[in-house]
Formats: C-alpha cells, sequence, structure tokens
C-alpha cells in the first residue's frame, strides 16, 4: 500500500511539474510569431540586403509580378506563401551564441516585409539570417 501511494505521489509531482513548465520559455510569443495563417490576404512582399538589392513580389490583378514588371513563377510563389504559412521556431537562440548571431545579422540579413490590403504598413516585418548549424533551419 505505501508502495502505491509513493508512486501516486510521484504520478502527480511529474504532472505538476510539467503543466507548470509547459509554456516556459525565454522567447516571447510576439518574438516568435512568425507565421502567416491567411497567406491568401498577402499582397506584396519586400525583400532587401545589406548591399542595396531589393525586391518587391506583388499580387497584380490575380498575377504575382517581380519588380512589377516579370511575371513571377508559379510554384516558386506558392513555396513562399507555404513557408510565410509552416514557419516556426524550432528554438531560441542560446545565451552563448546570442551576441555572434545578431552580429553576424547586422551584417549579412536579408529584410523581409509582408504587406497585406494596407500596402503602407508592413503587416510583419523580420531579419532572416545564416542558416543554423544543422543546416535545417535559418537565425531570424
Amino acid at each position: 500500500m505505501r508502495k502505491k501511494l509513493i508512486l501516486i505521489l510521484l504520478l502527480i509531482s511529474i504532472i505538476l511539474l510539467y503543466l507548470a513548465n509547459k509554456n516556459n520559455t525565454t522567447l516571447d510569443k510576439e518574438l516568435s510569431d512568425f507565421a502567416i495563417e491567411d497567406t491568401s490576404s498577402i499582397q506584396q512582399v519586400y525583400f532587401a540586403d545589406k548591399l542595396g538589392n531589393e525586391v518587391i513580389i506583388s499580387r497584380e490583378n490575380n498575377q504575382w509580378l517581380v519588380n512589377k514588371t516579370f511575371i513571377a513563377r508559379k510554384e516558386a510563389v506558392e513555396f513562399m506563401l507555404k513557408t510565410m504559412k509552416d514557419i516556426e521556431v524550432k528554438h531560441p537562440v542560446s545565451n552563448s551564441l546570442h551576441d555572434r548571431i545578431i552580429k553576424n545579422m547586422a551584417t549579412s540579413a536579408v529584410k523581409v516585409e509582408i504587406f497585406t490590403n494596407d500596402r503602407d504598413n508592413a503587416y510583419k516585418t523580420y531579419y532572416v539570417g545564416s542558416e543554423s548549424k544543422d543546416l535545417v533551419g535559418s537565425y531570424m
């Protein structure tokens, strides 16, 4: 009987610890909210790098254009929109890497601004840096 009581108390303790720490993260929700659930609302995406290169992908008359001149490849736009919908934070950068990643992003990141119906104010803005060490993500 005593063993059952200890086992039940241990199980309850594990459950309480899990519930207490379930949402414990060093990354604020607003800082990890990259995904766009309704990609059909996206009207324009602006990309810029530190070298002065700029590209605008915009929806004009049910067609996607590059820099308002060239027709964008349909599969490339679909891939971009799917990525914007599915993007998620794998984990925050460790404290030991933080300063180095920020310095690298300050010199080489690509700025991405996403516009919905209001093309004067970006719906979301983020900076995409280099790939992570495991090559399955990027620093943002």
